[in-house]
């Protein structure tokens, strides 16, 4: 990974430098009006983005949360672990450098506290932003197969993909 990127991700946000100073931890206003914890992509996305990226916010737990939108995780350094809950299964998702986690838009998560070095990316991505790859996709696949749940809202298969590199 480029080292300017990586010198960007190493910033201290102001959300993280309240948790640092011990303010607060994970504000929930900030990502959600609704009272179930649902993180709202409106909330993260400018007006027509189909897809954000963002840091990963660290040094707290962020609390169990569904998304109203597909999100993919980026593993840029250290480690996380993702609590997964999908199905009446729950299951802990162990991230290394590298790796990437898709969830789907129906399924909860939380995120056990990381470290200074534990840097991710977040991709926010609106379900209509798949439309014209996943008419591309002729032949069944576990990616095919994770996209067309996630479109069509269904949690029939698994609620994720963990792509270990």
């Amino acid at each position: 990974m480029r080292q300017e990127l990586l010198e960007y991700l190493r910033r201290i946000t102001p959300e993280e430098q309240a948790i640092l100073d011990g303010r607060s931890g994970i504000r929930q206003e900030l990502y959600t009006s609704r009272r179930e914890f649902v993180v709202d992509s409106q909330r993260l996305l400018d007006q027509g983005r189909l897809i954000e990226i963002r840091p990963h916010t660290r040094f707290a737990h962020f609390p169990r949360h569904r998304h109203n939108y597909v999100e993919m995780v980026y593993q840029c350094t250290g480690r996380a672990a993702h609590i997964v809950e999908c199905g009446g299964r729950r299951e802990a998702i162990p991230l290394r450098a590298g790796d990437l986690l898709f969830l789907n838009q129906n399924v909860s998560h939380e995120i056990l506290p990381t470290a200074e070095e534990d840097l991710a990316v977040n991709f926010i991505i609106l379900p209509q932003f798949f439309s014209r790859p996943i008419s591309m996709i002729e032949r069944e696949n576990i990616l095919r197969d994770f996209l067309l749940d996630t479109l069509s809202g269904a949690v029939d298969g698994s609620g994720w993909l963990h792509i270990r590199t």
